[in-house]
C-alpha cells in the first residue's frame, strides 16, 4: 500500500493586487513552501477576490501570478496543473472572481481523473494533451466547472458584488471528491450589527443553503458513487456580534461620537457650513448636544485612532463615513436622523471614572479611558491580544449540516496589510474565522477512519503565513493521506 497525501488550501488574495510588491512575493513563497514541505500528490488551491478590489484594472495580473506558481511547482515534480480563473469582469451577471487551481505530482498522474459535467464522465488527466492549463474564459462552457454568481434576489438592497461558488469534481484512485470554492456575503456595517446581529448572517445562511441544495440536486442524479464533499473558501463567518460586544464591554458606559455632523443651512439653492440658531429649533436636546460636541470628539477620535502604524486600508475605512456623508450633503439637506447616526458615528464604550479595572480579563485596564470603539467600518479594542484568544462566540457554522476539524489557529481576518505590522489586526472588523475548510459526513468518515495522524488538527488543519504580510486574510490548509494499491 502506498500513502498519498492530499492537500487543500484556501486563500483570499484581494490584497495581493493592492500591494503588488511584498504581499505577492511573500504569498507565492508561502504557498510554494507549504506544498513542497508537505509533498502532497494532489493539491487543490481555492482563491477568492481574484484581481482584488480594483479587478477591472488588475484581473489581467491573475494569469501572471498563477503562471509563476506553476513554474515553481513544476520544478518540484508537479507536472500536471489545471487552473480555472474567473476573471471576465465584463460579464457582470456571471463574474465571481473565484479561481480554483489544481496540481498533480508526477507520482500520482495515473490515479487522477477530472469530471466533465457536460459529458457526465470522468476523464483521466493523463489523456489530456495539455500538461499546464490556465483557463481564463468560458469556464462553464469548458465542461470541467460548474460556476454561479449569487443573484440579486438574495439581497436586493445589498451592493451587487462578486460572491458565488465554483464546483469541480475529481476522482483520486477510486475515491470521488467534490470541491466547491465559495465566497459568501460580508458584514457591511458594524453599526448595523449592533441593531440587528443576524442581519448579515441570515443572508449568508440563505446563500450557503442554496449552494448545498444545488449540490444535492446534482449529486442525487449521479451514478459515479459516494461523494466526499469539501467546501472551502471565504465564508465570511463572523462571531456572534451581540454576545461578543457584551463580553468586551462589561462595566462600561457608552456614548456616540458623530464623525461628520450634517451642519447645513436649510435654504433653497443655498449650501452653508454653519447652522443658525433658528435651525437648531428643529433638533432635540440630544442632537443639539451632539452637534456641539461632535467636532471636538471627532478630532480627538481621529488623532487617537490614526497612528503611523495604521495601514492605508484602515485609514481609508476610517474616513469612509465622512466621504459618504459629504457626498450625501451635496445632494440633499437633512438633520440628524437614526439612519444618519448609524452610518456616520462611532459608538465608544468607556470606563466609568469610579472603576479601577474592567472585566472580563485582567486588572491592567485602568490605564485607558476607552475600551471599545465601534463604527460602520471600525472595530477597535484596546487589548488586541485578548481578541485573538476569544473563540467561544464563533458559532455561525452550527447553522449548517457540514463538519470541520477542531479550530486550533487564530482568527484568519482582518490582519494588517502593512509589512511592518503583519502580525497585528486591523481596526476595521471584529476578528473572525472567515477562511475555513468544511466537509460532509462521507468526508468526515473518510478522515476519521484513516490510519494516520490526520485528526491531529494542530498539524493538519491550520492557518499559515503568520510571520509574513500577505494581506488581510491568512490562508488555511487541510492535509490528509489516502492509501492506494
Amino acid at each position: 500500500m502506498i500513502q498519498h497525501k492530499i492537500l487543500f488550501l484556501t486563500s483570499n488574495v484581494g490584497s495581493l493586487f493592492e500591494n503588488k510588491g511584498g504581499c505577492r512575493k511573500y504569498w507565492l513563497s508561502q504557498i510554494t513552501k507549504e506544498i513542497i514541505l508537505n509533498c502532497p500528490s494532489f493539491v487543490a488551491l481555492h482563491l477568492q477576490e481574484s484581481g482584488g478590489k480594483n479587478y477591472k484594472l488588475n484581473a489581467k495580473e491573475m494569469p501572471i501570478l498563477v503562471d509563476e506558481l506553476q513554474k515553481r511547482l513544476a520544478s518540484e515534480g508537479y507536472v500536471i496543473s489545471r487552473c480555472f480563473l474567473d476573471i471576465q469582469c465584463e460579464l457582470i451577471e456571471e463574474f465571481t472572481a473565484l479561481s480554483s487551481l489544481f496540481f498533480i505530482h508526477e507520482s500520482a498522474v495515473k490515479l487522477v481523473q477530472q469530471f466533465n459535467f457536460k459529458q457526465r464522465k470522468f476523464i483521466p488527466i493523463s489523456d489530456s494533451k495539455y500538461s499546464q492549463l490556465i483557463l481564463t474564459s468560458g469556464l462553464n462552457r469548458s465542461g470541467f466547472v460548474r460556476k454561479e454568481k449569487f443573484s440579486r434576489d438574495f439581497w436586493p438592497s445589498f451592493r451587487f458584488g462578486r460572491k458565488g461558488f465554483l464546483h469541480t469534481r475529481w476522482k483520486f484512485d477510486e475515491k470521488i471528491f467534490d470541491l466547491i470554492n465559495i465566497h459568501l456575503f460580508h458584514d457591511e456595517s458594524n453599526l448595523n450589527l449592533l441593531e440587528n446581529p443576524t442581519l448579515y448572517s441570515n443572508n449568508r445562511k440563505n446563500a450557503f443553503n442554496y449552494v448545498l441544495q444545488k449540490f444535492e440536486k446534482f449529486n442525487g442524479g449521479t451514478i459515479e458513487g459516494a461523494s466526499n464533499l469539501f467546501v472551502f473558501g471565504d465564508f465570511n463567518f463572523r462571531l456572534d456580534f451581540a454576545s461578543f460586544v457584551k463580553k468586551l464591554t462589561r462595566q462600561t458606559n457608552d456614548r456616540q461620537i458623530l464623525l461628520c455632523p450634517p451642519i447645513v443651512e436649510q435654504q433653497t439653492n443655498s449650501r452653508s457650513s454653519t447652522t443658525s440658531t433658528s435651525d437648531l429649533s428643529t433638533l432635540d436636546e440630544e442632537e443639539i448636544s451632539l452637534l456641539e460636541q461632535s467636532t471636538n470628539s471627532k478630532n480627538q477620535f481621529l488623532s487617537s485612532s490614526t497612528d503611523p502604524s495604521a495601514s492605508s486600508s484602515e485609514t481609508d475605512e476610517l474616513r469612509t463615513s465622512c466621504d459618504d456623508m459629504d457626498e450625501e450633503m451635496n445632494e440633499t439637506n437633512f438633520c440628524l436622523n437614526t439612519s444618519t447616526r448609524r452610518r456616520n458615528s462611532i459608538i465608544e464604550y468607556y470606563k466609568p471614572l469610579m472603576r479601577s479595572y474592567l472585566s472580563p480579563f485582567d486588572g491592567q485596564r485602568g490605564n485607558v479611558s476607552w475600551v471599545l470603539r465601534v463604527g460602520r467600518k471600525r472595530f477597535e479594542y484596546f487589548d488586541e491580544k485578548w481578541l485573538l484568544s476569544e473563540w467561544k462566540d464563533d458559532c455561525e457554522l452550527n447553522e449548517f449540516p457540514l463538519k470541520e476539524l477542531f479550530l486550533q489557529f487564530p482568527p484568519t481576518y482582518p490582519w494588517s496589510e502593512e509589512p511592518g505590522n503583519h502580525n497585528t489586526l486591523m481596526k476595521t472588523r471584529a476578528p473572525a474565522w472567515c477562511d475555513r475548510i468544511l466537509f460532509n459526513n462521507n468526508s468526515y468518515n473518510l478522515l476519521n477512519h484513516l490510519n494516520n495522524d490526520s485528526l491531529n488538527c494542530n498539524k493538519f488543519y491550520r492557518s499559515f503565513a503568520m510571520d509574513d504580510c500577505i494581506g488581510d486574510h491568512k490562508p488555511v490548509l487541510l492535509l490528509f493521506s489516502l492509501s492506494s494499491n
